[in-house]
């Protein structure tokens, strides 16, 4: 699975996609989301800012498969290229329309809005589905930041990675990182992270040795006595998507 981040003119999102997945399927999936036709769509793929390709749907590409050609995908823009289509013309309606904020009660009640899309074709909020998930999420993270214990000896494991431990100095937000999201900070007991306690110049637990820290996503740690120095060589790790 990829991790990415979509935008487009009116839309900002994060999705998890497959990275076998076509152009015209994930051209498919980018509809609903971004409203931009499949067949108008300039798709461009970045990691961290820099753009790796740039491309549109046509019948010479639409088999190939784009996320797995480039590392640490995380972000698709979507443009685009018809002025005439709906999704243009409601992404230029709200441009000109910045001057003025409209109250909330007047804007819910028009029906040539992002809104009322949004409502038409059950996004984000008026997805029930997908709300249902998130509560689902919700509330398996917080029964799991329930057992963790701060200070705590901790192993990591993610899938398809070998298992790391050490000791969990952290369990908090790192608003450097996302001001929402929970993070736990571990120390590890070999150089196998990707810090030192620090996120962006704020120190969130130690400071540790370089490269003995991380913040990891809470679902993939684990405490308990139980969790004693490994004797492995764990120097040939790969990167970890769910760790800073």
């Amino acid at each position: 699975m990829v991790n990415v981040h979509v935008d487009s003119q009116l839309c900002s999102t994060t999705k998890n996609l497959t990275d076998d997945i076509t152009l015209i399927e994930l051209c498919d999936k980018l509809y609903p989301i971004t409203g931009i036709l499949p067949q108008d769509m300039k798709l461009t793929f970045q990691s961290q800012g820099k753009v790796h390709d740039v491309v549109t749907y046509t019948s010479d590409t639409s088999d190939t498969h784009p996320l797995s050609k480039y590392k640490s995908l995380d972000r698709i823009l979507v443009e685009d290229t018809n002025t005439e289509s709906i999704a243009s013309q409601l992404a230029q309606s709200s441009s000109t329309e910045e001057a003025y904020q409209l109250p909330e009660a007047d804007y819910a009640k028009k029906h040539d809005t992002v809104l009322n899309w949004k409502k038409q074709n059950k996004l984000g909020r008026f997805n029930p589905e997908h709300q249902l998930k998130l509560d689902r999420e919700s509330k398996l993270l917080q029964d799991h930041l329930q057992t963790l214990e701060v200070n705590q000896r901790c192993f990591v494991k993610s899938e398809g990675l070998p298992e790391r431990r050490g000791w969990l100095r952290f369990v908090g937000k790192v608003v450097e990182i996302n001001p929402n999201d929970v993070w736990c900070g571990v120390q590890f007991d070999e150089p196998v992270g990707k810090s030192n306690g620090f996120c962006k110049g704020r120190l969130y637990f130690g400071p540790v040795a370089p490269h003995h820290g991380g913040f990891i996503k809470p679902l993939n740690v684990e405490t308990g006595s139980q969790y004693v120095p490994l004797p492995i060589d764990m120097e040939d790790l790969e990167e970890e998507d769910d760790e800073v």
